[in-house]
């Protein structure tokens, strides 16, 4: 088969990040044609003392390859919390609003400095009509830490 110059190459490398405590966790595995994975790298880097361009300065001269791949990151417990509730019986468009009102009692920090996720459980047929929801909360500043490194290696989250 021909590759257009034109079209890019997809890869089946995939990077898993963790980064908790300026401690980086990395597994970076190639998919296989069954399906199954191999683990290429992985690892634990920790930043130290460095700033974000040495450290990633740091990473990119340990002949990693770490830079400029599709990733994944995963929050560590410590780093959100995770609520059931009722879901809210609204129109779609508000139930984002409805369920930061309804869960801002229930968080360790102010809603407003949360990015709030959410996933409805079941198929909301059940007694009350609205079903239930998980509500996924993480930090901005959480989230704005992997985001800058994320971005300093070229990583497509």
């Amino acid at each position: 088969m021909v590759r257009w110059p034109w079209k890019r190459l997809v890869s089946n490398a995939h990077l898993v990040v963790s980064w908790s405590g300026h401690a980086l966790a990395y597994v970076h595995a190639q998919q296989l044609a069954n399906g199954t994975f191999e683990v290429l790298k992985f690892g634990v880097e920790y930043q130290g003392a460095d700033n974000t361009k040495d450290f990633v300065s740091r990473l990119n001269s340990l002949g990693l390859g770490l830079a400029g791949l599709k990733t994944h990151v995963m929050l560590r417990p410590e780093q959100y919390q995770l609520l059931q509730i009722d879901a809210p019986a609204v129109p779609s468009k508000e139930l984002h609003s409805a369920t930061r009102y309804l869960v801002k009692d229930q968080l360790h920090t102010n809603v407003d400095s949360v990015k709030l996720d959410m996933m409805r459980l079941g198929d909301g047929e059940d007694q009350k009509g609205a079903g239930r929801l998980f509500v996924v909360a993480a930090a901005h500043e959480v989230l704005r830490e992997i985001t800058v490194l994320a971005k300093a290696m070229r990583w497509k989250i």
